[in-house]
């Protein structure tokens, strides 16, 4: 994740392709975060099914909101039967991103599914987790601690956050690459990262960032997880690199269950036909699950 305000692409991304998507509004409803905080939250409601609801969670990426952004595909979905309930990572009035990690992120979605779950409307067994970029890598992790969610759909997970986190400090990697294979976190002393801020796409992050970023192996989480999970991925994606897509669909490497589906030329955001090719391809891999 290296280019300046690159959330900023995938919500043009959204924009460019709402031509596509049949008008279908949202209902605001506040949820809670982990600790409690309310949280801005729409919930996307079919217009021809009845309750209970198969049902999407959707995740926005790094440093975003909800809307406009990642609820184009709420709209989608909630055109073609199912519920979708799209959210924010933080209050609306907590404009950085200082306390916010991978594993607050995580948190978060949990308290978002167990409010989703409450719902009478929600069938349990057909929930789903829809994320984008770092939304996607948080999907992942959250799926991994659950036995609940039925299958992934993970628009350019940010697989890269790892590699790019252990780059950033030397004090902990010895100058080493990172191996996403035999990366053991609990060999690690995060106690040596000391610098209190940096800095990713000119959004200033916290030390806890780094930390929690490296307290476990993503790559681990993804062997492990055995639900059908679809990947769909920019070939021309700068910010986080095709082969990241490649790598995780890889059993050998990631998902024992993963298909990817590449969009040629597409960067990190899908815009127009790739943008209708990414939605189509997400609702017919949803129908088969």
């Amino acid at each position: 994740m290296r280019i300046r305000h690159a959330f900023l692409l995938p919500l043009l991304a959204v924009l460019c392709g709402l031509a596509f998507i049949p008008s279908a509004k949202g209902e605001p409803c506040t949820m809670k975060d982990a600790n409690g905080r309310e949280i801005r939250a729409a919930v996307y409601l079919p217009e021809n099914s009845r309750p209970p609801y198969k049902t999407i969670i959707l995740s926005h990426g790094f440093g975003g909101r909800f809307e406009p952004g990642i609820d184009a595909y709420a709209r989608w979905f909630a055109r073609h039967g199912y519920a979708a309930f799209a959210f924010n990572f933080r209050p609306d009035s907590k404009r950085d991103m200082l306390d916010t990690s991978v594993l607050t992120e995580t948190a978060t979605l949990n308290a978002v599914i167990d409010q989703v779950k409450a719902r009478e409307d929600v069938d349990k067994e057909y929930l789903f987790l829809l994320g984008e970029s770092q939304g996607g890598f948080v999907s992942t992790h959250t799926a991994y601690g659950r036995g609940d969610i039925r299958a992934l759909v993970l628009l350019y997970p940010a697989y890269v956050l790892q590699y790019d986190t252990w780059a950033r400090h030397r004090e902990v990697n010895g100058g080493a690459p990172f191996d996403p294979v035999f990366f053991d976190p609990d060999a690690l002393d995060t106690g040596k990262i000391t610098s209190p801020a940096d800095t990713v796409m000119g959004t200033v992050i916290s030390r806890l960032y780094s930390v929690d970023a490296l307290s476990f192996n993503i790559y681990e989480e993804m062997r492990a997880i055995q639900i059908p999970v679809l990947i769909i991925h920019g070939t021309a994606d700068r910010i986080v690199p095709f082969r990241y897509g490649q790598d995780a669909a890889d059993p050998e490497k990631g998902f024992p269950r993963a298909e990817l589906i590449p969009i040629p030329g597409a960067d990190h955001g899908f815009i127009g036909k790739d943008f209708e090719t990414a939605a189509e391809s997400a609702l017919a891999f949803l129908a088969g699950q």
